[in-house]
C-alpha cells in the first residue's frame, strides 16, 4: 500500500512546451529566495489586471524571503535559531505548520532531507567569494547529528523550542518548494487558470493547459549543458530538480557542490547525478528531491513508489535514467 504524504524543483533546467497553444503568455521576472522567478501567465478571467497580479506575487515571495531565510535577524527562522533553545518560540501558524511537515520529511526520508543543518550550511557558505572546505574534524564533530529529533512542536501553543543547543535550521532545500505552493494558490485566487512559474528551476505549472494544448510537458536537464534528456508529459504539478551543476566551487582541482548529505557533512556522493521529482506539492517535491539525490537510487526508487502522487526521473553518473513507476507513463525522449 502507498503511503500518502501531507500536502499544504536545487537546480533545474527546463522549458514549457505548450502544444498547439495560440495564447499569447505574459512574463514577469523577480529576484527573491537568491534566485531568478518567472511567471507566466496564458489565462485569466480579467478580474485582476497582469500587473496588479504580478505585484501581488511580488509581495507575497518578499514576505516569504525575509521570514523564512536564515541570513535576515528579524525573521521567524532568525527567532526559532536564536532563542528556541533558550525557551519556546511562538511563531505564525503558516511556519510551525511548515516546520512541522519539514520535520515529518526529515523522519519519511530517514535524515536524508535534514533542516537542522544550519551549522554545517554556514562552515560551507557557499556564497563566499573566495570558499573552501572547512576543516574536516569539524565537520565530522557536526555529521549524522539527526537534530531534526532534538525539534519539540508544541500544537497547542503555536511553538517550537530545541532540546540541544549547537544546532540551527535551514530551510534551503524547503523554502523554495514552500513558497511555490504558497504562490500557486494566491495565483490560482487572483483568477488565473493557466499559468506556468520558473523558480530557479523549480517548475509549477498552474490550472488548465492553455487553448489547444494537449498538454504541458517540461524538458528536463541535468547539467550545465542544458542537453535534455527528456520530457515530462503532466497537467497541474509541480517538477523539482536537485543536482550539482550550477552551485559548487572548485578548490584544488576538486569541485564541492551546496547538496550536503547530513551523514557526512560533506557534498552528497552517491550513483545520482540528477534527481527529479513531481508531485502535486512544491515542499514535498523540493524535499524529496534532495532526499533522493543523498540517498541513491535503490533506495530513492523504493521509497519513492511506496508514496501516493510522487514520481521521480533519476539520471545516473553514468547517463543512464531510472523511472519509478507511474514516471513510466509520462516521460520520454
Amino acid at each position: 500500500m502507498k503511503r500518502i504524504i501531507s500536502i499544504a524543483a536545487v537546480c533545474i533546467y527546463a522549458a514549457i512546451l505548450l502544444t498547439g497553444c495560440n495564447a499569447k503568455p505574459r512574463s514577469y521576472g523577480i529576484f527573491c529566495f537568491d534566485t531568478y522567478i518567472t511567471l507566466t501567465l496564458y489565462q485569466t478571467d480579467g478580474t485582476h489586471t497582469d500587473a496588479d497580479i504580478f505585484g501581488e506575487c511580488r509581495e507575497l515571495l518578499t514576505a516569504l524571503d525575509h521570514n523564512l531565510s536564515a541570513h535576515t535577524d528579524s525573521g521567524e527562522l532568525s527567532d526559532i535559531n536564536a532563542g528556541a533553545y533558550a525557551s519556546p518560540v511562538k511563531v505564525s501558524a503558516d511556519t510551525y505548520g511548515l516546520i512541522k511537515r519539514c520535520v515529518e520529511l526529515s523522519r519519511l526520508t530517514d535524515g536524508a532531507f535534514d533542516i537542522t543543518l544550519g551549522e554545517i550550511s554556514k562552515l560551507w557558505d557557499f556564497s563566499s567569494e573566495n570558499p573552501s572546505p572547512p576543516d574536516n574534524d569539524t565537520l565530522k564533530a557536526l555529521a549524522g547529528q539527526r537534530n531534526y529529533e532534538n525539534i519539540v512542536l508544541n500544537d497547542k501553543d503555536g511553538t517550537v523550542a530545541f532540546t540541544k543547543d549547537g544546532f540551527s535550521l535551514d530551510l534551503g532545500a524547503a523554502a523554495k518548494g514552500y513558497a511555490l505552493a504558497f504562490l500557486k494558490e494566491r495565483i490560482k485566487s487572483l483568477g488565473v487558470s493557466s499559468a506556468v512559474v520558473d523558480f530557479g528551476g523549480n517548475i509549477q505549472t498552474i490550472g488548465a493547459f492553455p487553448p489547444g494544448a494537449e498538454y504541458y510537458s517540461v524538458a528536463v536537464s541535468v547539467d550545465e549543458t542544458n542537453a535534455a534528456i527528456g520530457r515530462l508529459r503532466i497537467g497541474e504539478m509541480c517538477v523539482s530538480t536537485s543536482n550539482a551543476s550550477r552551485r559548487y566551487f572548485e578548490y584544488e582541482g576538486e569541485r564541492y557542490h551546496h547538496i550536503i548529505d547530513p551523514f557526512t557533512a560533506y557534498p552528497a556522493k552517491s550513483d545520482i547525478k540528477s534527481a527529479t521529482v513531481l508531485c502535486e506539492d512544491g515542499l514535498n517535491a523540493d524535499a524529496l528531491s534532495t532526499a533522493f539525490f543523498v540517498m541513491g537510487s535503490d533506495k530513492a526508487l523504493a521509497l519513492c513508489d511506496s508514496l501516493y502522487g510522487v514520481e521521480a526521473v533519476l539520471t545516473l553518473n553514468d547517463n543512464s535514467v531510472r523511472l519509478s513507476n507511474g514516471a513510466r507513463e509520462i516521460f520520454y525522449e
